[in-house]
C-alpha cells in the first residue's frame, strides 16, 4: 500500500503537476539517487541514529532517534543529566550503530547504496529490514533511473524546486 501511494505521487511529480513543490517523499529519494547518500541520515548504510543524531524526550531520556519505540530494546541510551557523551557510549548506541545487514536480502540487492537498508526504527529488529521501506525504495530508485533515461521531466521538476530563488 505505501509503495503504491509514493508510485502515485511519482507519477504526478514527473508529469509535471508539483512545478515548484518540493514533494520530499520523492524529492529525499531523487537526491540520494543523483548526489548519493549522506544528507538524508534514513537514506545511507550508517543510520545516523546515536551517531549523527540523539533525541531528548521531555523525561530527560536519551534516544537515538525521534522514531524509535521509546519502549522497545533500542530505548534509552541514557538520560541528559548523565550526558550525551555518555548516551552515546552506552550499549545500546554501540549496538544501533553496528547494525548489520549483511545476512539480509539488502545483501545483493542493487540498490543498496543510495537507499541503506531501510529505516531502522521501523524494522522488526536490529539486523533486518523494513519491508514497506523497501518496497518503497525499490519502486523509488526503479522508477527514477528509467524517468531518467525516457527524458528530463524529473530533472525539470527539481530544476522548478529553485527556479525564482537565485541570489542576484
Amino acid at each position: 500500500m505505501l509503495a503504491e501511494a509514493w508510485e502515485e505521487l511519482f507519477v504526478a511529480v514527473e508529469g509535471g503537476e508539483f512545478a515548484g513543490f518540493a514533494v520530499l517523499p520523492v524529492k529525499k529519494y531523487l537526491d540520494n539517487f543523483l548526489a548519493g547518500p549522506g544528507g538524508n541520515m534514513c537514506l545511507r548504510g550508517d543510520c545516523g541514529a546515536a551517531r549523527d543524531l540523539l533525541s531528548v524526550s521531555s523525561d530527560g531520556t536519551v534516544e537515538a532517534c525521534d522514531c524509535i519505540d521509546p519502549t522497545g530494546p533500542l530505548a534509552g541510551l541514557g538520560t541528559v543529566a548523565g550526558g550525551l557523551a555518555d548516551a552515546r557510549r552506552s550499549d545500546v548506541a554501540t549496538t544501533i550503530r553496528h547494525r548489520d545487514l549483511s545476512a539480509s536480502r539488502c545483501a545483493d540487492c542493487l540498490w543498496l547504496g543510495v537507499c541503506g537498508g531501510t529505516c531502522l526504527a521501523h524494522a522488526p529488529s536490529l539486523n533486518e529490514v523494513w519491508d514497506s521501506g523497501c518496497a518503497v525504495a525499490l519502486s523509488a530508485f526503479d522508477r527514477i533511473s528509467l524517468s531518467l533515461v525516457r527524458g528530463d521531466g524529473l530533472l525539470d521538476w527539481l530544476r522548478s524546486l529553485t527556479a525564482g530563488c537565485a541570489h542576484a
